[in-house]
């Protein structure tokens, strides 16, 4: 007896572990789908590339600066006859020239263009951040949303198998009972039929089981066909409540604040073009020419040149009016967006926080529902046999009790989906405690 219950002991710690590697938790199933997503990895590389954008050389502020240097050397016949009666004959004679500057030009003043096109970057910035996060949030949504499939089709396979050894209970009820005389072969068969039903929905739902795995599976970009074991338990966060919920974190309105704002930014660049540009210039230059035949034998020279510019359109066909016209509509539809967004996200909050409510509400109604028919479904057993209900009676309450099972589990998942749903618009889905 030790022995076997040593054995019995090392047993089940084995396979406790087997089955511990092969959970899949959430919080793993998090990680692999934010690490792995495509669109993700393409939103955090544009962000890189926004960010670079945002320099003070990218918005004009800072000089440019260039060199520049020319050798060049040609090989001429040449005839020379100079008016003092002099003549210079010459084959094949070179002339070598070298020219070198470095030069500066520093646009000091362009209608505050400058400071205009530097915010503009940074708010450009800022929405390529806020895509980011969306695509976060929306990973994060998506890859909760199938773990927690997976979860309930795993419930409701389990209600089913639960099922199938009650009724396997049931038809050897209905056979002893058959034996001593207290019930038809009819009960029996009818028995028969129904736990049959239920092994026939039990293949069934194994398939839909699998196909949630495929799904969460391609959704981390993994072997499609890859097994695990996902948590037993679909967790509801604490109760949300109105005054907490707020949009203030909300990314659609973010994004489309932000778009109003390079809006705005965009019709100041053009109005800033009705200013004259002035700017500054130096540079240093240097010349050296060598030649074998002609006036100079020998030429260099090198210094400094400044100076400063400045140019100002004063009529181009009246396009920068129209540029500025343009960007003003532009503006206005921007200015319509944002409130349009706003509209439109203040009624997904409402509507998400009823849904919410309400499924926290049908959850109950349903949790107390199972309560009531697991009772029954017992007592229908016990009654049943006492020989004081029928079998059908009898199946009846445990198709009832099946059914509220489904519906329990079914709630509880869509409570789950409407409470992330709430917590993606109110923009706190990746950093809400789970």
């Amino acid at each position: 007896m030790p022995r076997i219950i040593l054995l019995t002991f090392f047993l089940f710690v084995f396979f406790h572990a087997a089955f511990a590697q092969n959970l899949f938790t959430l919080e793993q199933a998090l990680a692999e789908g934010i690490q792995g997503n495509y669109d993700l990895v393409i939103a955090n590389n544009n962000g890189q590339i926004s960010a670079q954008n945002v320099t003070y050389g990218n918005a004009g502020f800072l000089p440019r600066i260039s060199t520049n240097i020319a050798q060049a050397t040609s090989v001429n016949n040449t005839n020379l006859k100079f008016f003092n009666g002099v003549d210079r004959n010459a084959k094949n004679a070179e002339t070598k020239t070298l020219v070198a500057s470095v030069g500066m030009n520093w646009t000091v003043f362009d209608g505050l263009n400058m400071f205009v096109v530097y915010q503009r970057l940074k708010t450009l910035n800022e929405i390529e951040r806020l895509n980011m996060k969306e695509v976060l949030e929306q990973t994060v949504l998506n890859v909760e949303s199938t773990y927690y499939n997976v979860i309930l089709q795993k419930k409701l396979l389990k209600a089913i198998e639960q099922n199938i050894l009650l009724y396997e209970k049931i038809v050897d009820l209905v056979q002893t009972r058959l034996s001593i005389g207290a019930a038809s072969k009819y009960e029996l068969m009818q028995a028969q039929v129904e736990l049959n039903n239920y092994r026939s929905n039990s293949i069934s739902q194994k398939v839909a089981l699998e196909n949630a795995k495929v799904e969460l599976n391609t959704l981390l970009t993994r072997d499609v066909e890859q097994t695990f074991e996902v948590e037993d338990t679909i967790r509801i966060g604490k109760r949300i409540m109105k005054e907490e919920v707020a949009l203030t974190n909300n990314n659609t309105l973010l994004i489309s604040e932000r778009n109003r704002a390079v809006s705005q930014l965009l019709l100041q660049s053009s109005k800033a073009q009705y200013y004259p540009i002035v700017g500054i210039n130096t540079s240093y230059n240097y010349l050296k020419s060598q030649s074998e035949l002609g006036n100079l034998l020998f030429n260099q020279t090198n210094g400094w040149s400044y100076g400063f510019t400045a140019s100002w359109n004063l009529f181009n066909g009246f396009n920068q009016r129209r540029v500025v016209q343009a960007n003003k509509i532009n503006n206005t539809n921007a200015e319509i967006g944002y409130k349009k967004a706003r509209v439109e996200t203040e009624s997904a909050l409402s509507k998400s926080y009823k849904d919410y409510n309400a499924n926290l509400e049908i959850l109950e109604l349903e949790k107390d529902n199972i309560r009531i028919a697991r009772l029954v479904a017992e007592l229908a057993i016990e009654r049943y046999r006492l020989g004081m209900i029928s079998a059908f009676e009898m199946q009846d309450a445990q198709r009832n009790l099946l059914t509220a099972e489904n519906r329990f589990e079914t709630a509880k998942y869509k409570a789950k989906i409407s409470e992330l749903q709430l917590l993606k618009i109110d923009g706190r889905i990746v950093t809400a405690r789970r």
